[in-house]
């Protein structure tokens, strides 16, 4: 677990639905981990850019 006691989750799919139904799940359970979404590959990148995220969900089949 990093430092700050916070791990953090990145949630990737291009689905609205399921990207929206995930994050509130795991919203929940904060102050667990902090939770970021990305709807595209290129949004995803620009996160993993800036913050130290220990957990990756991914839709496989994305385009981009």
């Amino acid at each position: 677990m990093p430092e700050n006691g916070y791990a953090e989750i990145l949630i990737v799919d291009d689905e609205q639905n399921l990207l929206e139904s995930m994050n509130r799940t795991f919203r929940k359970m904060r102050p667990l981990w902090t939770v970021h979404v990305a709807m595209t590959v290129k949004d995803a990148l620009d996160i993993l850019s800036t913050h130290e995220v220990e957990v990756i969900l991914s839709d496989v089949f994305m385009p981009g």
